[in-house]
């Protein structure tokens, strides 16, 4: 993702938050997918399965942060191991935009 910020060599920074919405994208649909089914299975499983094993049912802040990828930084607990790497590979997108300067062409 970074590699498209300087696809020759030069940092680009042009349209930057055209850009993190786009990445925002591409990451949030499969993301979300994948919470989705972890709740959904972990509300079926957890008549069965004990409380130590099952996560709880999630709050509605809880769900709008993962939504939208800050449940680390707002002190959620995540619904899902491994959710934080998609968290952080938007959030060190977007500080790698922000520390890259106004819209223009660094050489």
């Amino acid at each position: 993702a970074t590699a498209s910020l300087a696809p020759d060599g030069v940092l680009r920074v042009d349209r930057p938050f055209s850009r993190i919405f786009q990445r925002y994208g591409r990451l949030v649909m499969p993301y979300l997918a994948a919470l989705t089914v972890c709740v959904l299975v972990a509300e079926v499983a957890r008549p069965w399965l004990g409380e130590e094993v099952v996560p709880a049912e999630p709050s509605l802040g809880q769900l709008l942060a993962h939504g939208l990828l800050l449940q680390d930084l707002l002190n959620y607990e995540s619904l899902s191991t491994g959710v934080w790497y998609v968290a952080i590979d938007f959030q060190l997108f977007a500080l790698a935009l922000a520390l890259g300067g106004h819209p223009c062409t660094l050489r």
